[in-house]
């Protein structure tokens, strides 16, 4: 989809816009998910009469049905809850209203609820468990102790945490999913080791893509980077190993 970019007023919203591109790019590949998803969307008084551009880093963007269904079912719950975020809905509206089925779509039983509260329908056994990243420079962990790298550890992971809640107005439930899921469920964390180049390269990637994370610097140089759990697994792995 290409449109004219549209400037966003409302800074509160501007994370979420991210994650509704990452949907808006999967519905070209699951027609059953797109015409789902256009159905529930123009249920909605939601209006817009503004274009924009379709963007999303393929590191948030859904790689099968269950994870685009979780994702939208978080992002139409937010919108519901915050009538505010006005260009999100917008965003969504619009590319309901302009969505056209294939013509030759044969749909069987998917019904409007695949993404509501049907959830319970996703095999959650198959469903990774979300994993947050968290990339070291290998020369500056060698100055800390086992225990201070793990007071580091603890610290930069909270910040992402924290930056994601102020994003959601500090509401758990307002979180991308994956970010919910690691807070309440285990709070797994990957920890690389790599050089200073490596890290800085994630750390472009991770701006150009809009990914969330956070940054940890000593002096002038990068010496940790840590990616959201909403972030995939191979984010880093192409970079580091």
């Amino acid at each position: 989809m290409h449109f004219a970019p549209v400037t966003l007023k409302m800074k509160n919203e501007q994370w979420l816009q991210h994650y509704v591109d990452a949907v808006l790019i999967y519905t070209h590949k699951d027609v059953e998910f797109a015409e789902s998803l256009a159905a529930q969307v123009q249920q909605k008084n939601w209006y817009s009469n503004q274009e924009f551009e379709v963007t999303a880093s393929p590191y948030i963007t859904p790689t099968n049905q269950p994870e685009a269904i979780r994702t939208a079912a978080w992002l139409l719950d937010t919108l519901d809850s915050h009538p505010e975020y006005l260009h999100t809905q917008g965003k969504l509206a619009l590319w309901a209203d302009t969505y056209e089925e294939p013509k030759n779509l044969v749909l069987g039983i998917v019904g409007l609820a695949i993404i509501g509260p049907t959830l319970g329908l996703i095999d959650t056994k198959k469903k990774k468990k979300p994993k947050l990243q968290l990339v070291v420079d290998k020369d500056w962990v060698q100055t800390l102790s086992a225990e201070q790298l793990t007071e580091k550890t603890h610290e930069i992971s909270q910040n992402l945490i924290a930056k994601e809640l102020r994003a959601a107005k500090g509401q758990l439930s307002n979180l991308h999913p994956d970010t919910a899921d690691w807070c309440l469920g285990g709070a797994t964390t990957k920890l690389y080791r790599s050089d200073r180049d490596n890290i800085a390269e994630l750390a472009l990637i991770a701006t150009e893509d809009n990914l969330s994370h956070v940054l940890y610097k000593k002096g002038k140089y990068i010496v940790a980077l840590a990616a959201s759990p909403s972030v995939r697994d191979n984010f880093v792995d192409e970079v580091v190993e």
